[in-house]
């Protein structure tokens, strides 16, 4: 039987946690959630997720700040994180500035599943 790919969810916002952690598990993943920036680094290291899905915008740490030590973390840095954030003002230079922080990819919230599920799978078959 094939192990199933895990992904980590570091987002602040319960509800959207769990409608994300049942649609990823529907899709077969092994889903993990975190809710503030800290300890995140630490759960990084112990899950070792095949992807991250990262909200910019936790309670106690900016995302980007987040993925940035992430990435510069040479035993997790090649895990694909995909960052998110409703915050209007940030969509705009979410590119941008998700580039800076070195993340593989970003979704504006609310988003359709299905986009986001197009992203998982593009990262993950890299």
């Amino acid at each position: 039987m094939d192990e199933k790919r895990k992904i980590l969810i570091i987002d602040d916002e319960p509800d959207l946690l769990k409608v994300i952690k049942n649609r990823l598990e529907s899709w077969g993943f092994e889903v993990f959630s975190w809710t503030t920036g800290a300890g995140a680094l630490k759960q990084v290291l112990e899950i070792r997720p095949d992807l991250i899905i990262l909200d910019i915008m936790l309670p106690d740490i900016n995302g980007y700040d987040l993925c940035y030590k992430i990435k510069k973390t040479p035993e997790i840095s090649s895990i694909p994180v995909i960052v998110a954030t409703a915050k209007q003002e940030w969509q705009e230079d979410m590119g941008d500035i998700g580039r800076f922080a070195k993340a593989d990819d970003c979704i504006p919230k609310p988003f359709e599943p299905d986009i986001l599920f197009e992203k998982i799978n593009k990262l993950l078959s890299k």
